[in-house]
């Protein structure tokens, strides 16, 4: 036990476990990460594709009666 100048004991410090310390993501928590990644992915495929209408077609346009 080493002793400071003053003859007080040094005081241990607390320290985490290193097995408590969590890391890893679950197997599960990995799945849902990248299953919310591809949903992200296809809502950014479907936002950039830009909408065309089809023309009316004429026989719509005309009179029949």
């Amino acid at each position: 036990m080493s002793a400071r100048k003053d003859n007080r004991p040094d005081v241990t410090v607390p320290q985490e476990f290193k097995l408590s310390k969590k890391s890893k993501l679950t197997i599960r928590e990995k799945k849902v990460k990248l299953m919310l990644e591809e949903q992200k992915e296809k809502e950014r495929a479907e936002l950039a594709k830009k909408f065309k209408a089809n023309p009316i077609p004429a026989s719509i346009n005309s009179e029949k009666y």
